[in-house]
């Protein structure tokens, strides 16, 4: 394994054992160099199972604009699907840009 792929983004799955949803671990480095790693994966995710979505972010070692869109992505996606998404393990940094980028556009005026 090469140094770039020892540093991609990566996510692990468990399923709650009563079936009331599942988490989600994600972990390396979620930049834009290294989010291609996980783009099947989350695609997956999307389709997968009904429930509720844990996604914990404490093991992520970076994480830019592109991993962010990410998973605004995927909780825009979870939502419009019914699934309650929460996400674990934040820090400031990481809470201000979901907070940005989760923000719909205002509506230009006529």
């Amino acid at each position: 394994m090469n140094a770039e792929n020892r540093n991609a983004a990566s996510l692990e799955v468990d399923d709650h054992a009563d079936g009331s949803g599942q988490r989600v671990r994600l972990s390396g480095n979620w930049r834009s160099a290294y989010v291609h790693f996980v783009l099947r994966d989350l695609e997956k995710l999307v389709h997968e199972k009904a429930g509720d979505l844990t996604v914990d972010l404490s093991n992520l070692s970076d994480i830019d604009t592109a991993g962010i869109w990410l998973l605004c992505r995927l909780k825009k996606e979870q939502e419009a699907a019914g699934r309650t998404i929460r996400f674990e393990g934040t820090n400031p940094h990481i809470d201000e840009m979901l907070e940005m980028f989760s923000e719909e556009p205002a509506k230009a005026e006529p």
